[in-house]
């Protein structure tokens, strides 16, 4: 019952095999999508007709105009205080409603906005065998390819794309293609600047000072997606981009007149149709998890169409291709007791990493992410339990393993004879090691605390199971060394001649013993940490 028959097997792997080897015939022509438009089919390749339909409705079926995509005017924005307040306010509500929004008045030029688009069709429409120039699937400044992921499990979709790494290292102007290079440099730093001025607004949507996005190095990184969607025979059988959330703090997206995205909202796909002169505007998950959930990143989707070719161009704001030691989590002046941290600290190559090997291949990126909140929040709660670092109970811990080192220095110091015997100035030096461990590490847990900052990254973990290993280990060592000369010497030989010199020897050894446990304890506690990651 439930189990896969060999035949079945068998079965699916040829349906396996079988697609590979069309991908990978689609993918050696080098024309894309558009190469089987000029081919003139009629019927559309089986390996685009992976997509099932889901069991969203669609704003169109409903026979209402309440769900529109908000629109927003910045013009005046640097000319009247009290605009611009009203402004953050429509911004405010779009980004915690929608997600989405677009911007009228934002600054680009429409001629700047045509020529881009004419750039993008430029591109795609050029003479074919100088296209193929840019073909590839290694990274580079510059990429030009079909379905960027087209043999991952993700399903294939109708379009071809360019992509653009633009910020902060500003590509080469020889490393792009002739047709369009002007523009999109010129493009890109007008977007720039006008992502700059949406971080802003964002910043004070959020309670926050203006430039604190700015600050955090939002704006840092951009890197553009350039869509051609050709017109397709069969468009109710496949789509022009799958259901999905950017992975980046913000999206600028300019489109043309065709439409077909739709953004997924209250169960319900929600048309955004091109409006003159606007930018589309949307919260990627980055900017959801640090605003801890205050902003929203919300699915969306392009359909295919009849009509084309429909091309478009997608700004993002991230440095998911510029590793950084920056770490993000939900922004400490947004949380309090009733409003506390949804997700840990992660670096932008930390996300990407788990993006591309969890939540890419996922049915579902978005439950794939949001499993994962769910399951830091539990580890959360069970690592607070247990005595983690930058938690109450491990400063606990910390403190005790402190207290039992220090206790028994105290009282093997104040015997006349200790430094006679090398076990007894070995457990001194074990013990004066983890007091120096145990201070450092109490300290950095209070610091964690005031700072509501996270000490799990995988790489304070991993220091924190050598150190406690490294200690546990000496303190045990010189624990049971010192016991077996408190045996044999003051108890077998009879040398406890000198008052109450033999109970605190004793007294030393036990509480040594116990700095021993108290620090293994955290060890285990390291060791579990590391390993579920």
């Amino acid at each position: 019952m439930g189990s896969t028959t060999r035949n079945e097997k068998e079965v699916i792997f040829m349906e396996d095999f079988e697609r590979t080897t069309e991908l990978k015939a689609f993918d050696d022509t080098r024309q894309g999508v558009k190469g089987l438009v000029d081919a003139g089919i009629t019927k559309i390749p089986r390996i685009f007709c992976y997509h099932p339909p889901d069991n969203f409705t669609r704003v169109s079926d409903l026979c209402h105009k309440d769900y529109i995509i908000p629109v927003v005017d910045l013009g005046n924005i640097d000319e009247d205080p009290s605009e611009r307040k009203r402004i953050v306010e429509r911004v405010k509500e779009a980004a915690e409603t929608w997600g989405f929004f677009q911007i009228v008045n934002h600054g680009i030029p429409d001629c700047t906005l045509k020529e881009m688009l004419d750039g993008v069709v430029r591109f795609f429409e050029q003479d074919s065998e100088v296209k193929k120039e840019f073909y590839t699937r290694d990274k580079k400044p510059f990429m030009y390819n079909s379905n960027f992921n087209l043999y991952s499990n993700a399903r294939t979709t109708w379009k071809d794309s360019f992509f653009c790494d633009l910020a902060p290292n500003v590509p080469k102007p020889e490393d792009l293609p002739s047709v369009c290079r002007d523009i999109l440099l010129d493009y890109s730093n007008q977007v720039m600047k006008l992502g700059t001025l949406l971080l802003e607004l964002l910043s004070e949507a959020l309670g926050l000072n203006s430039t604190y996005l700015r600050d955090i190095d939002c704006n840092v990184g951009q890197y553009a997606f350039g869509h051609y969607y050709p017109s397709c025979p069969e468009p109710e059988l496949t789509l022009g981009t799958i259901k999905h959330a950017d992975v980046d703090f913000i999206t600028v997206l300019l489109q043309d007149h065709i439409g077909g995205l739709q953004v997924l909202h209250q169960d319900t796909w929600i048309d955004v149709p091109p409006v003159p002169g606007a930018l589309v505007v949307n919260i990627g998950d980055f900017l959801q998890i640090i605003s801890n959930e205050k902003f929203k990143s919300s699915h969306h989707r392009v359909l295919a169409n009849t009509v084309g070719p429909r091309v478009s161009i997608a700004c993002f704001f991230s440095t998911a291709f510029h590793p950084s030691s920056r770490t993000y989590g939900p922004i400490m002046e947004l949380l309090s007791e009733d409003n506390p941290a949804k997700y840990r600290e992660f670096s932008i190559p930390e996300f990407t990493h788990h993006y591309k090997t969890k939540c890419m291949n996922a049915k579902s990126a978005r439950s794939c992410i949001e499993s994962l909140s769910i399951d830091l929040i539990w580890k959360r709660k069970m690592k607070d339990f247990c005595g983690a670092p930058g938690t109450i109970l491990g400063l606990v811990l910390r403190t005790t393993q402190f207290l039992f080192a220090a206790g028994s220095i105290a009282s093997m110091a104040t015997t006349t004879s200790f430094f006679n015997l090398t076990a007894f100035c070995y457990l001194i030096a074990s013990m004066g090691l983890q007091i120096i461990w145990s201070f450092l590490l109490a300290l950095l847990d209070l610091l964690a605390m005031m700072r509501n900052r996270t000490l799990l990254t995988p790489v304070l973990v991993s220091l924190f199971v050598v150190g406690d290993w490294v200690t546990a280990t000496l303190s045990l060592a010189a624990a049971s060394a010192s016991a077996g000369i408190t045996v044999l010497y003051f108890h077998d030989l009879g040398h406890c001649h000198i008052g109450d010199e033999c109970l605190k020897y004793q007294i030393s050894v036990a509480l040594a013993f116990l700095s021993w446990f108290s620090t293994s304890i955290s060890s285990l506690i390291m060791f579990w940490l590391l390993a579920e990651g």
